[in-house]
């Protein structure tokens, strides 16, 4: 086991709510985001301790990733906790 460094992410909503999740944790998250809200999409997000959060994409107004923050993931590799945490 290795302990890993995942950044974490700030999103804001348009009712003014907040949460963390896990940056780029499956593929690039801005990327997901823009697709998704071009084609009326849900995006996925994982919050840090790896539960999924289904939200409207329309419904995000920004991003905040802050300097020095991060989650610690114990795993082998990061590709196994990736599959552990998506199914995929």
């Amino acid at each position: 086991m290795k302990c890993y460094r995942w950044p974490i992410a700030i999103v804001y909503l348009e009712d003014g709510v907040r949460f963390p999740i896990l940056w780029n944790f499956r593929r690039d998250t801005l990327e997901e985001w823009r697709y998704a809200r071009r084609h009326g999409l849900d995006v996925e997000f994982y919050d840090p301790i790896g539960s999924k959060i289904i939200i409207e994409a329309d419904m995000i107004t920004r991003f905040k990733v802050p300097n020095e923050c991060y989650v610690e993931v114990w795993t082998t590799s990061i590709d196994d906790f990736v599959k552990k945490k998506t199914g995929r």
